[in-house]
């Protein structure tokens, strides 16, 4: 019995010198491409089903390359880009998912970019393409907490809460890739300009409870401006959330 014991005292504690080893090196942008990583072999390793918001993802970085079943309560546009999308690019494919519309068989290669507008969406996971990962789904879930936990307690994580307000990347927030709470009601809007032309309009997300943006992307120069019934927290992007 003794011996039974020190054995899964050892086991847990190698466990944890590789989790704590994982997480310690490296920048912030190293351990948030750590994180990344973690967050495709979770979903390798046989997570099943996982929850994404609107935003831009690249397959391979955000998310492993295979193929999936996408289902959502709300209506949704998707489209996917071969590389990041520049202006004017034609995407390979443009779907519109809604409650009883989901995608069946949903391929995503290697490279391939993804934009989603509109509610969470629900990916099912059918194959992955790949090495088979190593360690169990439980300690890879265990690192990404770990890592998760890191990363949101460094000087280097940047958030700004607000219900009405505009702001200039690089003087109010730093530039870099950012992500949304879930408030009831809030307009976010991006502009490369001032924000009473409609010309300089780049990007607008509606975010409510069920319509979080997961990942977009501040540039140097560019205005925010928040408009919502409530507080609404943007936060530097350090992985998917499911």
């Amino acid at each position: 019995m003794k011996q039974l014991i020190r054995a899964i005292t050892l086991i847990a504690l190698v466990s944890l010198f590789f989790t704590c080893a994982f997480a310690e090196g490296g920048s912030f942008e190293e351990l948030v491409a750590q994180r990344q990583e973690l967050d495709r072999q979770v979903i390798a390793a046989g997570i099943g089903s996982f929850t994404i918001g609107q935003g831009t993802f690249e397959v391979g970085v955000d998310l492993p390359a295979g193929s999936y079943r996408v289902e959502t309560k709300v209506m949704t546009a998707i489209s996917v880009y071969e590389a990041a999308p520049i202006e004017d690019a034609e995407p390979l494919a443009e779907y519109t998912v809604a409650q009883k519309e989901p995608l069946e068989e949903f391929v995503l290669a290697e490279g391939n970019v993804l934009v989603m507008t509109g509610s969470q969406m629900t990916f099912t996971v059918l194959s992955i393409e790949g090495d088979p990962v190593e360690g169990s789904l439980e300690e890879l879930q265990a690192q990404r907490q770990a890592l998760t936990e890191q990363l949101t307690a460094s000087a280097d994580y940047a958030t700004l809460k607000s219900a009405h307000g505009t702001y200039t990347v690089g003087i109010d927030l730093p530039a870099g890739t950012y992500s949304t709470s879930n408030p009831p009601m809030t307009v976010v809007g991006i502009y490369n300009g001032d924000p009473h032309v409609d010309e300089n309009l780049a990007t607008m997300y509606t975010v409510t409870a069920k319509e979080p943006v997961e990942k977009f992307t501040l540039e140097e120069g560019q205005i925010l401006v928040i408009d919502g019934m409530t507080e609404i927290e943007i936060s530097t992007f350090i992985g998917l959330k499911f």
